[in-house]
């Protein structure tokens, strides 16, 4: 069994380095003030009957984390500043795209009309 947190500390100004427009994360979270901070919550278990245990723990201590994260400030009140690559698969997208979310769905319609990328895994647009 394992547990662990990691915070991700980044400079302010790291949504003002892109060249190009990005999917993530949405208007008004690329104001710098507004910047996320991804947090990992990594918990690891050998054995699966305690799957649903683990699980309910994880999301407790992020919803823990969370509240006071935003009592003192530091967790933008923006649903779409999650980190796609640190949420659970029931995380619905627009939380993590937000008002970007209709025109990845519009690409992902052009660009793959038959959903063979729905064959894979990872969230489905």
């Amino acid at each position: 069994m394992a547990f662990s947190y990691a915070v991700e500390p980044f400079l302010s100004s790291y949504l003002s380095h892109a060249k190009s427009p990005s999917a993530w994360p949405a208007p008004p979270v690329r104001e710098p003030r507004n910047a996320p901070n991804p947090l990992l919550v990594y918990f690891a278990w050998s054995n699966s009957l305690y799957d649903n245990e683990f699980i309910a723990a994880v999301e407790e201590s992020v919803n823990r984390l969370a509240t006071v994260a935003k009592e003192e400030g530091l967790l933008s009140d923006h649903p779409t500043a999650l980190y796609g690559n640190y949420v659970d698969n029931k995380t619905p997208l627009v939380d993590i795209y937000g008002e970007n979310l209709p025109k990845l769905q519009a690409l992902k319609a052009t660009i793959d009309p038959t959903n063979i990328m729905g064959l894979t895994g990872g969230f489905r647009f």
